[in-house]
Parts: C-alpha cells; structure tokens; sequence
C-alpha cells in the first residue's frame, strides 16, 4: 500500500470519528434544549433554582465534549489533508471557539441566564420587582463583557457578540443598516395613516385557533410529523434533534387572530429547520448559515408569504372553514387591508413591518451601550425612554412591561441577537426578490396558498447549505446585494397598497 494510500485511509478513519463526536455533541447541546424548552413552557416557578444547576451542568457537559483530545488531532488532520473539508472546518471553528472560552464561563453564563430568565418572567408578573431583574440581568451582561474579551475583537467588545450571530459582522456595520432603513423609511411613517385593527381582536375559540393555525402552518410547509406546536406565553422555535422541531404559539393564551404573526414567524425558522433532516445535510452542518438568513426565512413565511395578498385571501377562506362568525363580515378586500393596517404598537412583536425596524434600533443602541460600557443596568429604564421618546414617538410605554421587559433576549443573554431581526428583513427582501424572478408563477401560487415551488427553490439556494456558506455567499448566490433598497421597495408598495 503506498503512503498516499496510507494517508487517505488516516483521514477516512478521522473524518469518521468527527462524525460520531459530532452526533454526541449534538446529543449533549438538544438534551440542553431539552431542559430550555420544559423551562419555557412547563417548569413551576418554584423549581428554577434546581433548574439553573442543571443548566450549568448540561452546559459544563456540552462544553467539554467539544474538547476531547483525539477529535481534536482528527479535525488539525483532516483539515491538513483538505482545508476546505466543510464538516472538519465547521468543528474547528467550534473548537476554537471553546479553547478561548473555559467551561466554567459556560457553566456560570448558564447558571446567570437561568436566573436572569426567571426574574425577568416574575418581574413581568403582578406583584413582583423589576430591582431582582436588574440585579440578574447584571451578571448576565458581565458575563457578556467577559466573552467578548475571552473571543477578541478589532474595535469593540459588542464586535464579538454580534459575530457569533451574525459571522462577519460588527456592531457599527450591523447599526448603520438599521438606521439606513429607518432613515428611508421615515417620510413613509410620517404619512402612513394609523388603522383600526379591532376586527382581528374578536375572541375566538382557543380550540377553533388552534385548528386553523394548524391549517396555515402546514399550508406554509410545516411538517407535524417532525415537529409539534404548543401554547404558550412567548413565541419561540427550537430544534431538539433531527426529527423533533418544536415551536410555541400564542393560540391558547391570547384571544383574536393578531398572534397569528408571531405563529408564522416561527413556522419560517421551524421549515428551515425541519430542512437539513429532509434534504441530508451533515449533521455537522445541520445549522443556519447565519442567525440573519434564519430570521429572514421567519420574516419571509411571516411577512412575504403569509401576509401576501393572495395568501392572505386563501388564509380567510380557511378562517372560514375554521371559524365561521367571527369572520363572516369580512370581505376578502378588508381582511387583506386590515392584515396589511399600520398597527402602531408600543411591542415589538405586535408591531407592523413599517414601525418594526425602529424597535429593533432602540434595542441594538442600547444593548451595544451595555455591552461595550456606555450604559449600566441601572440606566437601563432611563436608556429605553430616552431612545423610544426618539425613535417611537407615539409608541409610549405606559409599563415596564411594555418597555425594557417586553423581550426575553436580554435575560437569555442574546446581546448582539436584536440586529439579526433587520438583517433578516433586509434578506428577505431580497430572497423574495430572487424567487419571483426564479418562479414565474409564485403569485399566483400564493393565492392558492401553494408554497411548494418556493420552499423547492429555497432547498436549493439556501437549506442545502446548512453552514458550510456564509450568509454574504447565500445572498451572492441569488443575486443579492448588501443595500436595502428591496426591503425599502416592498414596504412602500404595501403601506401604499394598505
């Protein structure tokens, strides 16, 4: 046998042992998931203390087994052999990251998080104190600051944070194209017209919601086989294995249809996650390219699809079907202009495309201030009013609840997260653009609540991939470009339209 026969055979045994770690690594991160999710939707207050310890532990756990010694030496072979191997360089890049941050950073971040969550979710219940939240959300930030200087960065500490979401990106990069589309935006806001949305506020039957949520999901490209939607407070989407992804919606909390929204937001993530088990991708690379093209696959289910016009027509006759009275009034031309109204809302996620762009600024101003030092926690409730006065100007908060509480990120230490919403905006705009050039015919699709041909092209131009492509490859890939004059475009043609 020659020693390049040798060799091959080397590599063939490491790239083998690379891929039985990485099935325990991914076993030891959704067991993690596991525990968040029952967090979120089941766990009694009175256990959260006993779950941060488990928290901190599954972390610990996760963490170490990206550092076992013969995957290492694998990976520097494999990738000495091929440095282009996606599978070992997407291991490396994991490694590396673990080498610089020691498990006992995860397992006290995990530990900070699990309490920050739970005073964040008792200080937005009557009866309980912001102070306990701050004095949480603190540690948590620290903890942010801590990471920052364990990853490295060229100019600021938010740097490494928003480039764990978002590879590539900076803070001012990331900031600037939130203010551009603010900026274009901001005659459009200042003529847009307020709506009266009440129609979509009338109780409905928590069980006929759920039915006809369930209808617009798999009509969206949802598989119920391979996933399951269960009421909750928050809206969310996780992934706890190959065949099990999981999301939240509001259908059995609030009354009305606005949640809708929020429920097809997390059909986007959860269709691009259902994806890589379907489509074969490693398991390696079984992941979002980037947290921006998730989020732009959750805002195009959301807001391209599901509030498109002919879908939107399609999804009243399934109201219809499912709800009888309470949308019997409504004409297919209103309930596409009261889908499309200027809502005005003071939350971010009941907020219209047009406000919700100056939401995600006022967080990223101000989470990037905290991280980099500019802002400390106590300051935090001022920051918002300061920024908001600005930003949101007939948006007040009359609670905290409506202000510096209303998001989760911050107590789950998503610093560098908010900014990845605009991205995805600003993706999705594009992607659609590259569709409707793609698929002649998707209009009309839509109209018949067809998704088929889009999610088909969507396989191939970005869920194939995994995260062997960077964002910035996936959107050169469709032609895109890196303004935001798309998502500029699609937001006057639909407030014009509304």
């Amino acid at each position: 046998m020659t020693e390049d026969a040798v060799q091959d055979m080397i590599v063939a045994d490491d790239i083998a042992l690379i891929r039985a770690h990485a099935e325990r690594i991914r076993a030891a991160a959704t067991a993690a998931g596991v525990l968040y999710w029952d967090e979120r939707t089941m766990l009694p207050q009175a256990a959260s203390s006993w779950r941060t310890m488990q928290r901190s532990w599954s972390a610990g756990v996760a963490h170490r087994e990206l550092l076992d010694p013969d995957v290492i030496r694998a990976v520097d072979r494999v990738c000495d052999a091929d440095p282009t191997h996606p599978e070992a360089c997407a291991l490396r890049r994991d490694i590396r990251t673990a080498q610089r941050v020691p498990a006992a950073w995860s397992e006290r971040y995990a530990a900070a998080t699990a309490q920050a969550w739970s005073a964040w979710s008792g200080a937005r219940t009557e009866g309980h104190t912001i102070a306990a939240y701050f004095d949480a959300l603190a540690e948590v930030v620290a903890c942010a600051r801590e990471r920052a200087e364990l990853l490295g960065y060229e100019h600021e500490p938010y740097d490494a944070l928003i480039g764990e979401w978002e590879p590539g990106m900076t803070g001012a990069a990331a900031l600037g194209m939130i203010e551009d589309v603010v900026r274009a935006t901001a005659d459009l806001r200042a003529t847009a017209p307020m709506m009266d949305r009440s129609p979509l506020d009338r109780p409905v039957d928590s069980q006929s919601k759920q039915r006809f949520e369930a209808a617009i999901a798999a009509a969206l490209g949802f598989d119920p086989e391979r996933g399951r939607i269960v009421p909750a407070q928050r809206a969310f989407c996780i992934s706890l294995g190959p065949h099990d992804v999981r999301l939240t919606s509001r259908f059995g909390v609030t009354d009305g249809l606005q949640a809708l929204t929020s429920t097809m937001h997390e059909v986007g993530h959860a269709i691009y996650a259902q994806s890589f088990a379907r489509l074969g991708v490693p398991g390696l690379l079984a992941r979002e390219a980037s947290v921006g093209i998730d989020e732009s696959q959750s805002r195009l289910f959301e807001n391209h699809v599901g509030l498109h016009p002919g879908f939107l027509r399609y999804m009243l006759e399934c109201a219809s079907e499912h709800l009888g009275s309470v949308v019997a009034d409504l004409d297919p031309d209103m309930w596409v202009r009261l889908w499309h109204g200027r809502a005005g809302s003071e939350l971010r996620v009941g907020a219209d495309e047009l406000d919700y762009d100056a939401h995600i600024l006022l967080r990223t101003r101000l989470e990037r201030m905290m991280v980099n030092g500019d802002l400390d926690v106590s300051e935090l409730r001022e920051g918002w009013r300061e920024q908001s006065a600005t930003l949101l100007e007939h948006l007040p908060a009359p609670t905290d609840q409506f202000g510096v509480l209303q998001d989760v990120h911050w107590s789950i230490g998503q610093f560098g997260y908010f900014p990845c919403y605009t991205l995805g905006n600003i993706y999705a705009a594009q992607v659609m653009q590259a569709a409707r050039r793609a698929i002649g015919t998707l209009d009309d699709q839509l109209e018949r609540g067809d998704t088929s041909s889009l999610r088909a092209w969507l396989d191939t131009t970005v869920y194939q991939h995994g995260r062997s492509r960077s964002a910035a490859q996936i959107m050169q890939s469709i032609g895109g470009s890196g303004n935001v004059q798309a998502l500029t475009a699609h937001l006057e043609t639909r407030f014009a339209r509304a």
